[in-house]
C-alpha cells in the first residue's frame, strides 16, 4: 500500500499490519478475501474513498495463502527470489517501451516542443512531482 497508494498509507491506522490482520477469511487453505477491516486515522474524502476502492479491487483479486507467512517475493521470477539477471531483463525491456506505438506518436504530434517534452515526462513519471522528488531526496 505504501509505494501503490501513498495517500491512502499516510491516513492508514493499519501501517504496520500483515494481510492476515486486516483480512477476514472465507476459511480454507488459499482463499479470495472479500472482507477487509481497513481503518483510517480520519474519515476519508470522497476522493479517497476511490483510491480505495482501487486499491480493494487490486487486493480482492489475489488468491492469498493463509498458512504462509508474510513475504516479500520478486516476481520477475518463477522461483519468486531475486536475481540481478531478471532485474536487467525487466529494465532492457523497459528500454524498449521509448519505441512503442505511443512514444511514435507523442514524438510525431505538431505541438509546442514544451507541450511534447512535458507529456513524454509525464509519460515516463519524471514530472517534478513531490513524491518523485522525494525519491531523489530533494
Amino acid at each position: 500500500m505504501k509505494d501503490k497508494f501513498p495517500r491512502l498509507y499516510s491516513i492508514s491506522l493499519n501501517r504496520d499490519s500483515m494481510v492476515g490482520d486486516v483480512a477476514k477469511w472465507d476459511g480454507g487453505r488459499t482463499s479470495r478475501c472479500t472482507n477487509w477491516n481497513l481503518c483510517w486515522r480520519r474519515e476519508r474524502f470522497e476522493w479517497e474513498k476511490h483510491l480505495e476502492e482501487q486499491l480493494l479491487t487490486v487486493i480482492s483479486n489475489v488468491l492469498w495463502d493463509v498458512r504462509r507467512e508474510d513475504r516479500l517475493v520478486w516476481v520477475g521470477e518463477d522461483n519468486q527470489e531475486y536475481i540481478v539477471r531478471s532485474r536487467y531483463n525487466i529494465l532492457n525491456g523497459e528500454s524498449s517501451m521509448q519505441s512503442s506505438a505511443s512514444f511514435k506518436l507523442l514524438w510525431s504530434l505538431s505541438a509546442a516542443p514544451s507541450t511534447v517534452v512535458g507529456a513524454w515526462r509525464l509519460l515516463l513519471d519524471r514530472l517534478p512531482t513531490r513524491l518523485n522528488l522525494a525519491r531523489r531526496g530533494v
